[in-house]
């Protein structure tokens, strides 16, 4: 049985890391403890072998060294949080972006402001009650959609990235895979009026 030192302890403080969501993996070869994470829905594991770098034994459930790369955190955690799933819409790019996020205005005013897609229209279609997993069911409904996958352009901070969370087909396809991808009973409201939606009919470039 693995303990967690005070160095991981502070580290798992600093991060916000609750400690319900860690696993000890001591014994336990790498298949077997990321199944076992995986089955019981722990995110971290504890007592793994150490990492090359420096000897870190605090992984995510895919194997990264989270010490080495704290990045690997939010990636871990998003997908089990609660938050809005919603669509957006670009009339001038004909692009459709789904997304997750805790305040609508907040992220729609963000996606202008980055010129996400290139696009500066974007305008809010449809968004989920809050929900937990959004971050997964964020996922899912990204793979249904995986036809009609563009890559596009956005600016932050002054530099240019590419993006991948944009989708050239019409709002009837992108709710049907919203509603799809979330649990059974969810509630979507539709946040555009009958007359912006129906502008968003028939925008399917890439199927």
């Amino acid at each position: 049985m693995a303990k967690l030192n005070e160095a991981q302890v502070q580290f798992l403080k600093a991060h916000k890391i609750d400690l319900s969501l860690l696993y000890d993996a001591s014994g336990q070869s790498p298949s077997d403890w990321r199944g076992a994470m995986k089955k019981i829905g722990k995110k971290f594991a504890f007592g793994t072998s150490p990492c090359n770098a420096k000897n870190h034994t605090l992984r995510s459930r895919h194997g990264h060294c989270i010490q080495c790369d704290p990045s690997r955190i939010s990636y871990a955690l998003r997908f089990s949080k609660p938050g809005h799933v919603y669509i957006l819409g670009s009339l001038t790019e004909e692009l459709i972006k789904i997304g997750v996020t805790t305040e609508l205005a907040s992220r729609l005013a963000n996606v202008v402001s980055m010129q996400y897609g290139n696009a500066s229209d974007w305008q809010p279609l449809a968004v989920t009650e809050k929900i937990q997993g959004a971050g997964k069911i964020e996922a899912s409904a990204h793979t249904l959609l995986e036809a009609y996958r563009v890559t596009g352009e956005s600016c932050r901070a002054g530099q240019t990235h590419i993006t991948y969370e944009l989708y050239s087909c019409d709002y009837s396809s992108a709710k049907n895979a919203l509603e799809s991808a979330a649990p059974k009973g969810t509630k979507i409201f539709t946040k555009a009026s009958p007359l912006v939606l129906s502008a968003f009919k028939g925008l399917d470039r890439a199927a």
